[in-house]
């Protein structure tokens, strides 16, 4: 679209980044077969969510977040998982706009973000978190 999108709304997404339980319980019924689950692994109970007909990368966000100094980084965190694991763009590209969106509020907060981002993405390449 040319203008903002408020709320999009996609029914059968190939991919999904669930934050907490009850998203997950909401969402995993309209991922596509053969799709990515991104779970955040700090609140999300992955021991069921195996032989699904989708790949799951269990990213501790929350965790890893609040070891760079407050979880209100764990998107971040997530969106590094979810771009190493389907590689649907290049890390340094989403490291570039993430500086951008916060470029105006320091550069500490800057490089807290890009830390959170590398962060997300090492721990899917490190752990082999990509499981089907």
């Amino acid at each position: 679209a040319n203008e903002e999108i408020g709320s999009p709304v996609i029914f059968s997404p190939l991919s999904l980044i669930v934050m907490n339980q009850p998203s997950l319980a909401k969402f995993i019924p309209r991922l596509q077969t053969g799709g990515l689950l991104v779970a955040n692994a700090s609140l999300v109970d992955t021991s069921q969510i195996h032989d699904q007909g989708y790949f799951l990368a269990a990213v501790p966000a929350n965790d890893i977040a609040d070891e760079l100094g407050t979880v209100k980084m764990a998107n971040i965190v997530a969106l590094g998982a979810w771009v190493q694991a389907t590689k649907a763009l290049p890390l340094e590209s989403v490291r570039e706009v993430v500086a951008s969106l916060f470029a105006s509020k320091g550069e500490k907060l800057v490089q807290a973000n890009d830390q959170a981002l590398v962060r997300g993405a090492t721990w899917v390449s490190q752990v082999d978190a990509v499981l089907e």
